[in-house]
């Protein structure tokens, strides 16, 4: 039995209410995903969440609210992710770690349909239409 990966991330929203994803290149992915990453020992979700996108986008965000979680498998390991709503205020996030994404960028909940999506965004999808999950 593999352990349980944990990791935390944030959901950006721009003033159209377009969500902010980053399209990962590395390791043979090619796919859309939140800003968001591992939480490291002694982290909290939050903590997490908050580092990895100052780390990601070079932005300081803040947590409003967590507004989910959601367990999943991807290449044999199993993930708990915690989703935060946050807010940047000042700052246009851009791609900071070019060795793993390419691109950064605000996406309508329809235009996500048409993405190819992480797990985790996939995910995240579904339970917003099952109204699991507010914005």
């Amino acid at each position: 039995m593999t352990s349980m990966i944990k990791l935390a991330g944030c959901v950006l929203m721009n003033e159209d209410g377009s969500i902010g994803l980053l399209h990962r290149y590395k390791g043979g992915r090619d796919q859309w995903e939140l800003p968001g990453g591992k939480i490291e020992q002694n982290e909290t979700a939050k903590q997490a969440a908050t580092r990895e996108l100052e780390e990601e986008l070079g932005v300081v965000v803040s947590i409003e609210r967590e507004i989910g979680s959601t367990d999943f498998v991807f290449d044999e390991n199993t993930f708990h992710y915690t989703w935060f709503l946050g807010e940047v205020s000042g700052q246009i996030p851009s791609v900071k770690e070019p060795e793993a994404f390419d691109t950064f960028g605000y996406f309508s909940f329809e235009e996500l349909e048409h993405l190819k999506l992480s797990e985790n965004m996939k995910k995240l999808v579904v339970a917003v239409k099952n109204g699991e999950v507010i914005f």
